[in-house]
């Protein structure tokens, strides 16, 4: 990948990971009260909740196209590929999980909220599980952690980044049957939005083939693409199936997160297209990659990239927790403001100890992985000797 794309595929990480923060800044609440400001926020940012879905939905594709990368290079087997993608995974996703839970808490003990009227409050060691193995959005099951609905994305990749790895990784029939057991497990929501995942997952395959379009083409589809997207974006464009908000029920089965599955594929398809044509852009910006503006530039992009997994999964916890224990006026836009920054600063500083260091988080996934197998390894030969 060359630096063009790997910069613009950076915006595009940071831009939906803070227009879901920024959202929520606007739309969070507790007993339809909002929390951190009033209507007036979201209005005069044109914020809606469609937006905030296809960021998520931009996440999606993206992750299909570098997940399939990371899958497809040489030498790579499937036990180093999850031990990868878990350390990634479990570098921000376990430290979110404990914050979500404590605030909640102290929200609670602090009487600042009463019980009932914090959302996924009950069965808290089963939710805790479910978020952890990857589980929580199975089948009719929605169980993200309280106070953090960012969460339910996250088993949804991963079951993604399971079957991409039975399929490239699993080199004979037993790929199948895999693939088969993880869609059961997964469940009909979950799969719904797997194409939107592929999508990225092709494009990978289509540059890796070097299948790129010619220049005046690229500008033509990237531009037109772009107007699309913001069109969409903007909430001046609605999609073909867009359904309205809240509209779960297909045949009898509830969708929630997977309720506009139609709209979500038009979507993920322009976001890859998009993507596709700035590899086609990028043949003709070869002497950006050897500017010095330019390499300053990039670095600073990868580093605010580098903290957009742990601002996706910390920042409504962290919302919550500073908007209760420092004075805090939602009417105010200084208050507001400086809320924001507090918990963009904090986020930098706790994805200093989490996604930087995910080569920590992964050795601790190898480690465990290394017990099971010699545990295995010890039964297996017990058993074989007792049948002897």
């Amino acid at each position: 990948m060359n630096k063009i794309v790997s910069f613009y595929l950076d915006l595009l990480r940071i831009l939906s990971a803070f227009y879901v923060f920024i959202f929520h800044v606007g739309s969070g609440e507790i007993d339809t009260k909002l929390i951190f400001s009033t209507p007036h926020f979201s209005e005069i940012l044109g914020l809606n909740y469609y937006s905030a879905h296809y960021f998520v939905i931009v996440f999606f594709v993206l992750s299909g196209y570098l997940i399939t990368m990371s899958a497809s290079r040489p030498n790579i087997s499937v036990k180093t590929f999850i031990t990868a993608r878990l350390g990634r995974l479990y570098s921000v996703l376990i430290p979110a999980l404990f914050l979500s839970f404590l605030v909640a808490k102290f929200l609670i003990i602090g009487n600042y909220y009463p019980l009932d009227l914090i959302k996924n409050n009950t069965l808290l060691v089963q939710r805790f599980i479910l978020n952890a193995t990857f589980l929580s959005q199975s089948w009719s099951l929605n169980a993200t952690p309280p106070l953090n609905n960012p969460f339910w994305s996250v088993q949804y990749e991963f079951m993604y980044y399971l079957i991409i790895a039975s399929w490239l990784l699993v080199k004979n029939r037993l790929k199948y049957i895999l693939i088969l057991l993880i869609i059961l497990i997964s469940g009909l929501k979950v799969m719904m939005l797997f194409p939107c995942w592929l999508l990225g997952s092709l494009l990978y395959y289509l540059i890796s083939k070097k299948k790129t379009l010619n220049f005046g083409i690229s500008v033509t589809l990237f531009f037109s693409t772009l107007i699309l997207l913001a069109l969409i974006l903007s909430g001046k464009l609605l999609l073909p199936f867009e359904k309205p908000i809240g509209d779960h029920d297909f045949y009898g089965f509830l969708l929630f997160f997977s309720w506009n599955f139609k709209a979500d594929l038009i979507f993920s398809f322009l976001v890859a297209t998009n993507v596709f044509a700035i590899f086609g852009l990028s043949k003709k910006m070869e002497y950006f990659n050897s500017s010095v503006a330019f390499k300053k530039l990039h670095s600073k992009i990868q580093i605010i990239s580098n903290c957009s997994y742990t601002l996706y999964l910390f920042h409504l916890p962290l919302l919550f927790l500073f908007s209760t224990i420092v004075p805090y006026d939602k009417t105010s836009t200084i208050h507001q403001i400086g809320l924001i920054f507090l918990v963009l600063l904090t986020v930098y500083f706790i994805a200093k100890q989490t996604e930087w260091k995910v080569e920590l988080w992964r050795g601790f996934v190898e480690k465990a992985f290394n017990f099971v197998e010699q545990k295995y390894i010890q039964l297996a030969t017990s058993f074989s000797k007792n049948k002897l």
